[in-house]
């Protein structure tokens, strides 16, 4: 007699939930950061608040259990060898995890891992990362030292490892990837509140690194992604280039999938069409740098919080920017047409590129009021400027014509002047204020109608605080609108032909357009 059809319905289902159970992957994740190290070592910035983005993303977008995701802030090493036992004690009691990430951010050196004054030796670390704990291990080290404002973290990552004699029907085996080569130093940056590898590391897992647009990033998309973005990062900084390294033992014939980016409640998806290097800032301009992205002849998407976003795209020569608000569960365009380009004396005085220098050529009218006696006057102007971080210098000539005439006289003066003009310049959202001083040279020229009447030849000198307040228009083409107040000290003479010199305040009014390159 057959079992009841309920038992065998029940059985079914059981079955099925049993096989979904068991294909379901298991991911654990052992996520390390310490700022402290040896006694005699500085404390870095950056180690732990790189480990919490590590996690943070691993979470929202890796499909880490809960269980098996554990984050350690400035742990000491036997804290870390405690971690690993449970875990493998978890992986005894029922089966392997089928992934497992070790990401570490501190010091370190050739041997040891150094936390908080103890030390993990890396051949240690090794072992426990043995099959038995999870069939796929994927060890990330961004091992350092410290430095300055870019501080050189010091580290020498250890020599590549591997699991030998390792069969598997799928991936099976090591992955270890660090941060620079075993003779370079890993870095950090102030700038992105971040070291740099794990900054690029934690911008390809959101999706920077998703090559072939099929919202998965992978292991190695993830790496070639950081690893070309660090060596970018630090191509000019002190210390030189960093060269991340990795060695993958890894056997199967599928990809290791670390984020989908679809996966997560919250979240939005930022897509950039055009090539270009961008930097992505939670809130405002001086929010924190959560994505980069380098996008070269195909469109990439990152996936971030809902929320607004500062974002800035920079190159050699330009500097574009743009505000954007991250809707959940949507894809949020973002094209060159819609964001704004930055003059280059702007970008240059921001630091938003690889130039240090930047020219400009402008003309413009001025007109000087009468005080103390000085006659009113316009006059127009031509000048070169130089820009560089944030101080300008600019050079420019001028030249005036005025006349005038009486019942027994007529008189025409000339004027022409240089003067060199140093200004500060503060940048704000769509207007630049400079602040500076003006010293220069002027020389008078006035021949009368009379023939019996002498030319007159005056030389002076210019000296005083000037104001600009510019605009850009487009492509580089900005508006100027100045004042000045100052003194030309002139030498006059008196009626005995002794020389006099005469000091007189003078306010200069004036307006033009240059352009910058």
């Amino acid at each position: 007699m057959g079992a009841p059809a309920w038992l065998k319905t029940g059985w079914l289902v059981a079955l099925a939930w049993g096989l979904v159970a068991n294909a379901q992957e298991r991911r654990a994740a052992l996520i390390v950061g310490s700022n402290e190290g040896d006694v005699a070592e500085i404390r870095l910035r950056y180690a732990e608040s790189d480990a919490r983005q590590v996690a943070e993303v691993l979470k929202r977008y890796g499909a880490f259990e809960a269980e098996g995701m554990v984050e350690l802030l400035a742990p000491t090493a036997d804290e870390v060898r405690g971690v690993l036992k449970s875990l493998a004690a978890r992986a005894a009691a029922s089966r392997p995890w089928d992934t497992l990430v070790v990401y570490y951010s501190g010091h370190a050196d050739a041997a040891d891992l150094h936390l908080r004054g103890t030390r993990l030796p890396l051949i240690e670390l090794k072992n426990a990362l043995g099959p038995e704990l999870a069939r796929t291990r994927i060890v990330v080290l961004d091992a350092c030292r410290s430095g300055a404002i870019t501080r050189a973290k010091g580290a020498v990552p250890m020599a590549p490892f591997s699991i030998e004699g390792v069969v598997a029907d799928d991936v099976e085996g090591l992955a270890l990837l660090t941060s620079s080569a075993p003779d370079e130093d890993s870095l950090e940056s102030d700038a992105l509140q971040a070291s740099f590898f794990t900054h690029a590391w934690v911008s390809a897992l959101r999706g920077a690194a998703d090559v072939n647009d099929d919202k998965n990033v992978t292991l190695g998309e993830a790496f070639d992604y950081a690893a070309a973005l660090t060596l970018s990062s630090t191509a000019t900084s002190v210390t030189g280039p960093q060269h991340p390294t990795y060695r993958m033992d890894l056997r199967g014939q599928q990809q290791v999938v670390l984020t989908r980016l679809q996966s997560a409640s919250g979240l939005g998806l930022l897509r950039f069409e055009d090539a270009g290097r961008y930097f992505v800032r939670q809130g405002d301009e001086n929010g924190k740098v959560v994505a980069e992205v380098l996008v070269g002849g195909n469109a990439r998407a990152v996936a971030i919080v809902a929320g607004p976003y500062f974002v800035v795209q920079r190159s050699a020569s330009l500097l574009r920017e743009a505000k954007v608000t991250v809707v959940p569960g949507q894809q949020t365009q973002l094209r060159e047409d819609n964001m704004r380009r930055i003059e280059h004396a702007r970008l240059v005085r921001k630091g938003g590129s690889e130039k240090h220098v930047a020219f400009a050529v402008l003309a413009g009218a001025t007109y000087r009021y009468s005080m103390f006696g000085l006659w009113e006057s316009a006059s127009a102007f031509a000048g070169l400027r130089v820009d560089f971080r944030p101080v300008s210098l600019e050079l420019r000539v001028d030249y005036r014509r005025v006349g005038w005439a009486n019942e027994r006289l007529n008189s025409l003066t000339q004027e022409m002047g240089s003067s060199l003009l140093g200004t500060y310049t503060f940048d704000f959202r769509a207007l630049s204020l400079a602040l500076g001083i003006e010293v220069g040279m002027v020389n008078w020229v006035q021949t009368f109608s009379d023939a019996h009447t002498p030319q007159r030849h005056h030389v002076g000198m210019v000296l005083g605080p000037v104001a600009q307040l510019e605009r850009e228009l487009w492509n580089g083409v900005f508006l100027r609108v100045e004042a000045s107040f100052g003194n030309l000290i002139l030498n006059t003479g008196d009626a005995m032909g002794r020389s006099k010199l005469q000091a007189l305040l003078t306010a200069r009014f004036g307006a033009g357009v240059g352009f910058a390159w």
